[in-house]
Order: structure tokens, then sequence, then C-alpha cells
């Protein structure tokens, strides 16, 4: 059964993924919601060239 092993790795590699960036966003929405923010500015504020 190879193939309900590749499967259940994907909705694993998945379920996990999703559930990483949700615990991510919810983090820095909730410790900094200023910092993604500030990052951008200083990003685009500062051109590399």
């Amino acid at each position: 059964m190879p193939h309900l092993s590749t499967l259940h790795w994907a909705t694993l590699s998945l379920t996990f993924l999703f559930i990483f960036i949700l615990f991510l966003t919810k983090g820095w929405w909730q410790n900094t919601p200023t910092y993604p923010k500030q990052k951008l500015n200083s990003f685009s504020k500062k051109p590399n060239s």
C-alpha cells in the first residue's frame, strides 16, 4: 500500500504546514501587530541599489 502511505504523508504534511502557518501568523498579530508593517516600511524606505 504505497499509495495509501503517500496520501497519508501528503495529508499530514499539509495539515502540519497549515497549523504551523496559522500559529505563526496568530503569534505575530498577538505579539507584535506592527512588526510586519515596520519591516515592510523599512524595506521600502531603504532601497537595495
